[in-house]
């Protein structure tokens, strides 16, 4: 953390310094200190769409605001409209929140923007998986309560 706090003297409106601070931070489970980190970085610069994704990410896991998550990471979006991270996280908020319309219209965005085979298989499979998981809670919305049921 010194090497930080003394780049961060050297280089006070590098904004990237400021984000890979936050997500050390939040790493480390000091997520009110990484969530300040990220602010500053997008104070900096507000066209990097990274610190708005991961300041998202942090709200969410730290309170649950949604909201301001989903606001977030719609302006990381405004920033770059292909911001893979951001496409991906919400995706994720989105299946957490039981939006899976809306989870899966961000996954089919994930394979479009996929720059390598390897991305391109990571992304359909999870669109896939997650696509039966849907159709199987629609389809047996009965065993899906049992299911529940057994596993509290």
């Amino acid at each position: 953390m010194a090497t930080f706090d003394e780049a961060m003297k050297k280089f006070p409106t590098r904004s990237d310094l400021y984000n890979y601070y936050g997500e050390v931070l939040a790493e480390k489970g000091g997520t009110d200190s990484a969530i300040t980190a990220f602010e500053k970085s997008i104070e900096l610069d507000g066209s990097n769409p990274l610190p708005y994704v991961n300041q998202a990410i942090a709200v969410f896991q730290a309170n649950a605001d949604t909201d301001k998550s989903l606001t977030l990471i719609r302006d990381a979006l405004k920033v770059d409209s292909e911001c893979e991270l951001a496409v991906a996280a919400l995706s994720q908020i989105y299946l957490q929140l039981g939006m899976f319309d809306e989870s899966l219209t961000m996954l089919r965005r994930a394979v479009d923007l996929a720059k390598s085979e390897e991305e391109m298989v990571s992304a359909i499979t999870f669109r896939e998986t997650t696509a039966a998981q849907y159709r199987f809670m629609k389809e047996h919305p009965e065993l899906l309560s049992k299911m529940m049921g057994a596993m509290q």
